[in-house]
């Protein structure tokens, strides 16, 4: 199996973006399929995850991606496994170890999408939540935006922005441009051009009414019809909705179905990287609903396999 340290060593922020970019233009150009993710009850409070998609032509390629959440996971966190085959052939190409490369493309696309809808130089970036995505976001924005002076995180507790604070040093963040802890919620998020909610909230950690005009605002914690981040004002705000996928979000973007915000309201992501949608309307705010593609997987997996040689899958 090529493991996470593996995928590390060979892609970066930069590759994440190019791969979700890639993968929303084949989607464009109708040279993939993206099947979504299926949950299913295995028992005693557990679901196991599965994804696919698979790009078209001689030269395809198919992925899946499972992973089992709740009971320990819950904790602990998931462990995701994604088997990239040969479509031509059925041949497996290889499996992969999936957390980095999740975190990468989720990243990615947000990233991406910051720029197709018009964010050039942002000054200050909140983040609302420390786990692994909310971290790894924080790397994203700033590598990517030099521009980005200001950051704030909101955090649950002292002792979870002490562990976000000890994994953003590890990975090398310059101390000048490490984020700052804040309480006050609505108030960063309300003086900052970019915001990310990547939490395990059940109802809203942003409110319509403490958003700025012109706000990038990119939900990525909720992928559960259960659960939102944002309340339905901030839709109402928003000049734009963009989604991954509108079939994708009709099943599980919370902030859509709890919100009662019908899908055909949104922006499929692929039009937008596409051309097909056109630069948004000035004023408002900017929403990306992130809920995944395995397409995206497919896509950066392709690349870490090209850059280690073209491994083969571990037997067994």
């Amino acid at each position: 199996m090529i493991t996470n340290e593996q995928v590390a060593s060979v892609v970066g922020y930069a590759d994440g973006a190019a791969a979700a970019r890639r993968a929303l233009r084949l989607l464009h150009d109708d040279a993939a399929i993206e099947g979504g993710r299926d949950r299913f009850d295995v028992g005693a409070g557990r679901l196991l995850n599965s994804m696919w998609a698979a790009s078209l032509g001689d030269a395809g390629s198919v992925v899946t991606k499972t992973y089992v959440t709740g009971g320990r996971s819950a904790v602990r966190g998931a462990t995701l496994t994604i088997l990239l085959y040969d479509a031509p052939t059925g041949e497996l190409r290889a499996t992969l170890a999936g957390d980095h490369v999740g975190v990468l493309r989720t990243a990615g696309a947000s990233v991406v999408m910051a720029e197709h809808l018009g964010v050039s130089e942002p000054e200050t970036l909140t983040v609302l939540g420390t786990g692994y995505q909310a971290t790894h976001h924080v790397l994203a924005f700033l590598q990517r935006y030099g521009s980005i002076a200001s950051t704030r995180v909101v955090a649950r507790s002292e002792e979870s922005f002490r562990r976000m604070r000890a994994d953003l040093e590890r990975a090398g963040l310059d101390p000048a441009r490490m984020p700052t802890p804040v309480a006050d919620a609505a108030g960063a998020v309300g003086e900052s051009d970019v915001v990310v909610t990547a939490t395990g909230a059940s109802e809203p950690v942003v409110l319509g009414e403490g958003l700025t005009d012109g706000t990038y605002l990119c939900c990525v914690g909720s992928n559960s019809a259960a659960r939102r981040e944002i309340d339905r004002a901030a839709l109402e705000r928003a000049s734009v909705v963009v989604v991954d996928d509108a079939a994708v979000a009709a099943k599980e973007a919370g902030d859509l179905i709890r919100n009662d915000w019908p899908v055909e309201g949104t922006t499929r992501a692929s039009d937008v990287v596409g051309g097909t949608a056109g630069p948004p309307p000035g004023g408002g705010v900017r929403i990306f609903e992130s809920q995944g593609l395995a397409l995206y997987d497919l896509v950066l997996s392709e690349t870490v396999l090209e850059r280690l040689g073209g491994a083969e899958a571990s037997p067994g």
